[in-house]
Parts: structure tokens; sequence; C-alpha cells
């Protein structure tokens, strides 16, 4: 099987590259024969440096190389991620001149919002015409082309890989966090709840991994001025951007994750923080309560950082919870394992 990717790639790694990145790998070790052809941003791709798979064959993104990648190679499937951009519609030219495609259009989080009534009915008449629809939780489902057409979008969750991580050690006394420094993330929220934890547990550490957008200089610069406004520089940790080994590293030490994000698509971090069986302390929104259960997890409402510090502040008197939580994270865990993922997709391939 030969495998077309579509997508237009963002100035850093996000989701819609870890869905990429894991469905191609994992397409890859079922079949070591198949080939994955992308066409994606190359200006980008040449910034990050990103390593692509073995089997993975990138181009630049336009109509030409549409073109000649369908003539050139023998293409048996076809998967767009995340169709709200210009480039969705030169996808169209495929379903136009290979029908025997087996078309797949894959919602990543962005939501239609095209004001121009025209442009709005020829998205949906495009959309029309692919085999497969799927989103990434029943949440992004609900919020793809208007709520409309629900139906006929099937749900397959983001994986995380189980045996690259680690059950935690709880060695450090500390809250972790992970996510990019922007408004969506909800970090002033974090910040607040830290705070109050703080005052009646002055050892605790708060250890944040994420980077920042230049775009997002001002959102970061109002964080760090209430971290040094409210005392908190010497227990709060700014870790930047990470290799994927340190992260696991953090993960495998840490006692309690917590977020605070107003709305998550899916949520790979909390994801992969149950894989390392952390406690998760979250706002009972969007995907995040798909993701996370009573079992393994407290939920809060949106905006009560209060309730969640009462929260925190509990769990980390109980250890005994803490472990039990732990084992159970875990085990929630493992319903996102890359090879379930893979099945789905490779199961919605047969069908269509």
């Amino acid at each position: 099987m030969n495998y077309l990717f579509v997508y237009k790639y963002s100035k850093i790694q996000g989701g819609i590259q870890e869905i990429m990145r894991n469905l191609g790998s994992g397409l890859i070790q079922k079949d070591e024969k198949c080939n994955i052809y992308v066409l994606a941003d190359h200006s980008d791709y040449k910034i990050l440096n990103y390593s692509f798979e073995d089997g993975m064959h990138v181009y630049y993104l336009n109509a030409n190389n549409i073109l000649k990648v369908l003539y050139k190679f023998k293409i048996d499937v076809l998967c767009v991620f995340e169709p709200y951009k210009n480039y969705f519609y030169l996808t169209f030219l495929i379903k136009l001149l290979k029908r025997k495609i087996i078309t797949n259009l894959i919602f990543c989080g962005s939501v239609s919002e095209y004001s121009n009534w025209i442009v709005n009915r020829i998205t949906f008449v495009v959309v029309w015409l692919y085999d497969n629809l799927v989103a990434v939780s029943n949440y992004a489902k609900s919020v793809s082309l208007g709520g409309k057409y629900l139906d006929s979008i099937n749900v397959i969750y983001n994986p995380v890989k189980i045996n690259q991580y680690s059950i935690s050690n709880f060695e450090r006394y500390n809250i972790l966090t992970i996510g990019r420094i922007c408004s969506r993330k909800n970090y002033s929220d974090l910040i607040k709840m830290f705070n109050l934890v703080h005052k009646i547990n002055p050892k605790i550490h708060l250890d944040i991994i994420g980077s920042y957008e230049t775009m997002r200089q001002g959102y970061y610069d109002q964080i760090i001025k209430m971290v040094s406004d409210l005392s908190l520089k010497n227990c709060i940790t700014f870790h930047g951007k990470v290799s994927e080994e340190k992260k696991i590293q953090l993960l495998s030490e840490s006692r309690i994750y917590a977020t605070t994000s107003t709305h998550e698509m899916f949520g790979i971090t909390t994801v992969e923080a149950m894989a390392s069986g952390l406690p998760i302390i979250a706002y009972n929104n969007s995907a995040t309560k798909e993701v996370v259960n009573l079992s393994n997890g407290i939920l809060v409402d949106d905006g009560r950082f209060d309730l969640m510090a009462k929260e925190v502040t509990n769990l980390i008197k109980n250890e005994r919870k803490v472990f039990e939580m732990s084992k159970k994270s875990f085990e929630a865990a493992k319903q996102f394992n890359l090879d379930y993922f893979i099945d789905n997709y490779l199961n919605l391939f047969k069908t269509s």
C-alpha cells in the first residue's frame, strides 16, 4: 500500500505533526513495504529539521507536486489533515483525477469559520466527496463542520507509545504541566492555583514544559510578571522546549500533572502523563473529560483554580491515594495505545 499525507506544516511541532508521525510510523511497522509520501510546507520542514521515519518521502506542497505524486507513484490511500486551509482545495484535484483512491479527511482541531457563503458551500461539497471523515475526539467531532454531518464522522483517538514511558517514582515533590505558553493553555489560572498550594506547602515546585512563539511574547511576559509579582521565581521552573528524552524523564519523576487549559481537541500531553502513572487534575471541559475519568483524575469547573488548589493540596497529603490514582492512570492510558490507533485506521481503509 502507498499512502499520501497532505497537510499544512505549522511553524512549531504540534498536534497535527504528532498524528502524522504516529500514523506514518505505525503503518510502516505494520507493512515495511509500504511507502508514505508527504506533501507539506517544505520551508517549515527545513526550519524544524524534522526527521521523518524511513519510508516517508517529503515534497513541497503545491498543485504541480500533487499531480507528480499521483502519476509517478501508485497511491492507494489519501489522508488530508486539518481541512480548513488553502491547500485543502488542491486535494479536490486528487478526488477528480483518481476516483479509486481511498480518501480520508482528518479533523485535528480547527473549526470552520468562513464568512464567505460561497466558500463555505464549496467546502461542504468537497468534504462530501471524501470516503471517510475522522475526528481525534468526540469534542473535535462536535465542532468540526459546524456540528453538521456528525453521523458521518468517525472518532479515532490520538495514540501514545506506552512502552516509551516509565511509571513515575514520585522522586520530585512537584506539579508538572506541559503545553505551549499561550492564552488557550490558561497559565494565569495555573499560576494562581499553584500560589495557593505553595502557601500551604512551601516545598512544592511547579515544572512547566513548553515554548512560546514570538507572536505570543506579550502573553509570555504577562506570565513571567505574574510569577515575579507573587514571589514564585524560586519555585517555578520554565523548562522551555525540551527533548523527548528530557520530557519522559521529568514525567517519570513527577508527582502530579495539572492543566488549566480552556479547551483541548484531544490533549496528548495529558495521556503522556497518564502513561507515566501521574494522577491528573484538570478543568472539566472539551476533550479533557473524555480522556480523564474520576478514577485516575480529578476534574473541576472551569475558572475554579481555588478548588483545584484544594484538590492538589489534599492529594499531596494522601500518598496512598496518589499511588492508587497512579495505577488507574496507567491502565486508562492503555486505551490510547499506538497499536489500537493503527488498527482502527487500517480497518477504516479496508471497509471503504
